[in-house]
């Protein structure tokens, strides 16, 4: 992940879940990256939910269901990319270079 993505990413972070009412209205509700039935360890981490529009996260898990990111490359690139990737998945770092 590049710097200026994690940092578009942390905008649209809100760790305390902040204001339910005003989500709703916005039509945003709070994204678990990894599930947190599957990941409950991860259910609070910070790092972990994100601010998404309420029809995007629908439709990802109408996509995805509840796939971890890198099954969701994985699947991917099995079923509508004919596996033309080798993926090498690493997870960014707060010190990564553009």
């Amino acid at each position: 992940m590049k710097n200026w993505e994690r940092r578009d990413r942390k905008k649209n972070r809100n760790t305390s879940g902040g204001n339910k009412n005003a989500r709703i209205m916005l039509g945003t509700n709070r994204f678990h990256i990894y599930a947190k039935y599957r990941f409950p360890h991860l259910k609070t981490h910070p790092d972990n939910i994100t601010i998404v529009n309420v029809q995007k996260h629908g439709d990802y898990h109408e996509l995805f269901g509840l796939r971890t990111p890198e099954e969701v490359l994985y699947y991917l690139n099995e079923y509508f990319w004919g596996n033309l990737f080798i993926l090498k998945i690493e997870k960014g770092g707060e010190n990564e270079q553009d």
